[in-house]
């Protein structure tokens, strides 16, 4: 299965099928809520590997004009689980990476 992270508020299950169906058949889909009315997630199992390959191949293409991201999910994962590791494979932002260098006034520098 796979993750597909950022999908626009409004994404339909139907959209979801018809775009990933050109990857390889599909076995099912959920589309949910990620952030509600912000953006949407959906899983989608495939019936075989070579589509999910071929999905996964699409991480980084604009879907509805929004940037998908698109992860293998591992079997015992949960959506939760799933969200955060995406957070946090994350580049960092302008104000992270700034405030990740940040060192206070009179401490040390290793």
């Amino acid at each position: 299965a796979i993750v597909v992270h950022n999908l626009h508020p409004s994404t339909k299950e139907k959209e979801v099928i018809d775009k990933f169906s050109k990857c390889g058949k599909i076995k099912d889909v959920e589309v949910g809520d990620l952030v509600e009315g912000k953006s949407k997630y959906a899983l989608i199992r495939f019936r075989d590997m070579d589509a999910m390959v071929n999905a996964c191949e699409w991480d980084g293409m604009k879907f509805h004009g929004r940037v998908m991201r698109i992860r293998e999910r591992g079997k015992q994962q949960s959506m939760a689980d799933e969200f955060e590791s995406m957070l946090d494979s994350r580049p960092p932002n302008g104000l992270d990476a700034t405030l990740g260098s940040y060192k206070r006034p009179g401490t040390k520098t290793k």
